[in-house]
């Protein structure tokens, strides 16, 4: 049965970010609502939280941040602290002010003042917007940011967002019977509907002459500021045409940033419309993956009910894709999702989280070389979005449904006689796959990521530059390095130390994390179970916990999340009904688990990676496997064979679907889903070759031939499919071992 978002259980989730010890909210939470992840306070948080009080009538809670608000205020210089230390000092990024947080900070003390009728809030409000149009205002244009004393301009461009927000804060204090901030809205209007291109995309930032900077992009949060401050601006100015250029900008958002494949609105696109990763930015270290969050999505469609004050089919697909990103079972809507360094709507084990996260960002987590935002965890600015747009009395009440389950598929799977599962992992043999030379390169390369006694890292590397990971232990990459290990023959050292160091990773509450201490989900507590699998222990941890987490993530259509709660998906489904097996433990449903997978089944014999989206040749391994976990055959297995051989390209490598372009991981996903259905390539040799050329001069393996090396994920696709196509592996360790 499904469930309606009530507001008292939105209130209750807002409250899991409370700080009861110095006041004020935290920015991000765990999924389970267990840690408070960033301990340091932002203004701009507690802003939007704020709007999120007033505009869902909670008084109280108005009353509590219109004072947390005012804290933040720099009482030596004037404007605002952008962050503080948990327990109220300044932290060093609150050293340097930003102009659009003043904005929004005296739009949310404006709207709070008229609320609760607190003059004073009206007159802090005031003061902000003065200040701001005084030092930052600078040669026409607003400044992105200034020195704390005002005294020096940190950076010259100009962000879009400063402008929509002035335009939302002036046109309260209009209202507030203050012409005066009049002048300030008509003059920032103008700026802002010059900013918006023929094809209704607005950049997010330009330089100071308002031309393009190479990293300008439509951001779809700013965006849907522009459409809802343009919007608001022309009934305060009584001018339509105002009214027109919002709409434009949000057909472009609806068209442009809209994922045809899955979904949901993508955090940004280039100005031309093309969601895409721009190498280039990856290379400033700007935010370059595009990826889906719950406050892009609601922020949209917050400006569809606005500006399109309807009940369109735009608003029913937000909502309902909006759903997907609410808990179930903690209660709040996760940040997001995302693929990894993939580009989207390209199908791939859906990882949920972000690399290249700004200094800025809550919730991030620094790994060796690397540092995440896991998509799965929590933001208080996700959910004072929601007590906008959902609760927010100027509109019709929302019919956002929290459950949702899917039907009896058609299909129906068969029972077979199987007798490999008897095996062990710890009994597979190296296998003669390649030249003695191709063997030792890529040997020498795995032993330059192993740190003594603990386990290995995703490259050998050091201290690399760049975006590139570095050789910090691991569980993925100790994973797929004693893997590859095994299937070469090679020697694995230290296994009693290394599996103690995998039972180290293990969270309290039973599931595994990449490292001691840190995120713990689905994807890592299959590789440490399975790894202490292969190392041939017995000895899991804390294996009743174990359990218990994993068949909590399983949801009411079957699936499996990456975390209790999260929407389900072919891949976290496939990684928990292994590891469940290999702790001699089944799904709580797993006649609902199959279901799930036939449901995922389409037309022409592939499955997708979530019920309903096209096939690809990732969620067909994922099926395959887990239907062969259980002695199942999956529907007219040859409808499935024909999709999977025709993604092989000329090249001889395998893509994703009949469409896209060879890759690593695909290759494997395709020889592996061949391999366990009795088949293999059309081109067989083609397939051996293209993967042989994927080795680099240092061991490793590239993703697609002669570029650079990846990591131990493309080393471990490259030697697992090498080896099934020369027929060395178990059935069971094609099976388990991914």
């Amino acid at each position: 049965m499904s469930k309606k978002l009530e507001l008292n259980k939105m209130n209750e989730v807002v409250n899991m970010f409370r700080d009861e010890k110095f006041g004020g909210y935290f920015s991000a939470i765990n999924y389970d609502v267990s840690e408070k992840l960033t301990l340091e306070k932002s203004i701009e948080d507690h802003a939007i939280l704020l709007i999120g009080a007033v505009k869902s009538g909670n008084k109280s809670l108005t009353e509590e941040l219109v004072n947390y608000v005012i804290n933040f205020l720099d009482d030596e210089q004037g404007g605002i602290i952008d962050f503080r230390e948990q327990y109220g000092l300044i932290n060093e990024l609150g050293n340097i002010k930003t102009t659009y947080k003043m904005f929004l900070v005296g739009y949310s003390l404006a709207l709070a003042g008229d609320f609760i009728k607190d003059s004073s809030a009206i007159t802090k409000s005031k003061e902000l917007v003065d200040l701001a149009n005084k030092y930052c205002f600078v040669e026409g244009r607003y400044v992105s940011k200034i020195s704390r004393k005002f005294d020096k301009v940190m950076n010259s461009n100009e962000t879009t967002a400063s402008l929509a927000l002035s335009i939302l804060v002036n046109s309260e204090l209009v209202e507030e019977n203050l012409p005066q901030y009049g002048d300030y809205l008509k003059r920032d209007a103008l700026s802002l509907v010059n900013k918006v291109l023929e094809n209704g995309a607005v950049p997010d930032v330009t330089d100071k002459y308002n031309s393009l900077l190479p990293d300008s992009k439509v951001d779809g949060e700013v965006a849907a500021l522009v459409s809802i401050s343009l919007y608001r601006a022309s009934k305060i100015l009584d001018d339509p045409t105002l009214e027109n250029v919002a709409m434009k900008v949000l057909d472009f958002v609806n068209q442009k940033l809209w994922d045809k494949v899955y979904g949901g609105y993508f955090t940004h696109c280039g100005v031309d419309g093309n969601v895409e990763i721009h190498k280039e930015f990856v290379t400033l270290l700007t935010s370059a993956i595009p990826v889906k969050t719950s406050k892009v999505n609601l922020l949209v469609l917050l400006a569809n009910k606005l500006v399109n004050n309807s009940e369109s089919d735009v608003i029913v697909r937000v909502e309902k894709y909006l759903s997907t990103l609410y808990d179930n079972v903690n209660g709040g809507f996760f940040i997001g999702e995302g693929y990894f360094w993939t580009p989207p709507a390209i199908p791939v084990g859906p990882f949920h989280r972000l690399m290249l996260p700004t200094r800025e960002t809550a919730g991030v987590f620094y790994f060796g070389a690397s540092s995440f935002l896991r998509l799965y965890n929590k933001y208080i600015s996700s959910q004072a979005l929601a007590l906008i747009v959902f609760f927010n009395s100027n509109f019709k009440s929302s019919a956002l449904e929290t459950e949702n389950k899917i039907g009896k598929s058609k299909y129906v799977a068969s029972k077979v006689e199987v007798d490999f599962l008897k095996s062990k992992l710890v009994d597979q043999q190296g296998v003669n796959l390649a030249s003695s030379e191709f063997i030792e390169r890529h040997l020498n390369y795995i032993a330059g990521g192993y740190t003594k006694k603990i386990g290995f890292g995703w490259t050998p590397h050091i201290s690399p530059i760049g975006t590139k990971s570095d050789k910090t232990p691991a569980v993925f990459g100790t994973h797929h390095s004693i893997a590859n290990l095994k299937v070469l023959g090679g020697e694995i050292k230290d296994k009693e130390e290394v599996a103690a160091w995998i039972r180290c990773c293990q969270s309290p509450n039973g599931a595994f994390g990449e490292y001691p201490g840190g995120p713990s989900d689905v994807l890592n507590t299959y590789l440490a179970i399975d790894l202490l699998d292969i190392l041939g222990t017995d000895n899991w941890g804390d294996k009743e916990k174990c359990i218990e987490f994993l068949q909590s993530c399983q949801n009411e259509d079957g699936g499996f999340g990456v975390v209790p709660g999260f929407k389900s998906d072919l891949f976290h489904s496939n990684l928990a009904a292994v590891a469940l097996k290999t702790l001699g433990e089944n799904p709580k449903n797993l006649d609902a688990l199959i279901n799930y997978y036939l449901s995922a089944r389409n037309e022409d014999g592939g499955f997708g990676e979530y019920v309903g989206a096209a096939s690809d040749s990732y969620s067909c391994y994922r099926t395959i496997s887990t239907f062969a976990l259980y002695g199942l055959e999956i529907p007219d297995k040859e409808s499935t064979i024909n999709f999977i051989r025709g993604c092989q390209d000329k090249t001889g490598g395998f893509s994703n679907d009949k469409i896209g372009k060879a890759s690593m991981i695909a290759t494997y996903h395709c020889v592996a889903s061949l391999y366990l259905l009795d088949s293999e390539p059309d081109d067989k040799e083609g397939a051996y070759n293209w993967l042989i050329n994927c080795q680099t001069a240092d061991g490793g393996f590239s993703n697609i031939p002669k570029v650079t090396t990846g990591t131990i994920d493309e080393g471990f696709a490259a030697i697992q499919s090498l080896a099934m196509l020369k027929g060395g592996l178990s059935k069971k360790w094609a099976i388990y071992v991914s």
